[in-house]
């Protein structure tokens, strides 16, 4: 399923595996009310540790957990994600998530220092969430965990679009 230009670094596999499940943005949330889903549909800057407009909170263990409905970059906008040292990023996405050739998901951490975990498997036969990756040229470090959305990474950068990993329904 590679188009033009694609290419694999590491391990590619196709086919049926016992996935695990899906992390959950944490129910025992210190913040009253939790905070709801925003979407993210323009500049943005999401730093560990903070609240970040109200939809983060931090545990015990240094994860910023965020609560995001879905991801929405467009000509120019550009989401920076800052998780120094041991500090972590959690986003927890309900929605679609559509990030532009134009534009710039940017976080030069770890990646296990940012991950995306979207819904759990279902048993329908489509997918339930779709995600489009722009190329650019610049590296994503991070980790999806989307065990039901069909995922496209399209670009001609000449670095890695992806640095990590990518678990997904169906690659398109």
């Amino acid at each position: 399923g590679l188009q033009n230009n694609g290419n694999v670094d590491g391990n590619l596999f196709g086919g049926q595996i016992a996935m695990p499940p899906v992390a959950q943005f944490p129910s025992n949330a210190p913040i009253n009310p939790a905070p709801a889903a925003s979407a993210i549909d323009g500049d943005l800057v999401l730093n560990a540790g903070a609240s970040n407009g109200g939809r983060c909170f931090t545990d015990a263990q240094s994860i910023t957990h965020c609560k995001i409905s879905s991801i929405t970059l467009k000509r120019s906008n550009t989401l920076t994600v800052n998780a120094p040292g041991n500090s972590r990023i959690q986003l927890y996405v309900d929605g679609d998530i559509t990030i532009g050739g134009s534009t710039a998901l940017l976080h030069s951490g770890s990646p296990t220092a940012l991950a995306i975990f979207g819904k759990p498997r279902s048993t329908s036969s489509s997918c339930s969430q779709n995600v489009t990756i722009g190329g650019g040229g610049s590296t994503i470090n991070l980790f999806i965990f989307m065990p039901d959305a069909c995922i496209g990474i399209n670009g001609g950068s000449g670095t890695p679009d992806i640095q990590g990993a990518v678990w997904a329904r169906e690659y398109k």
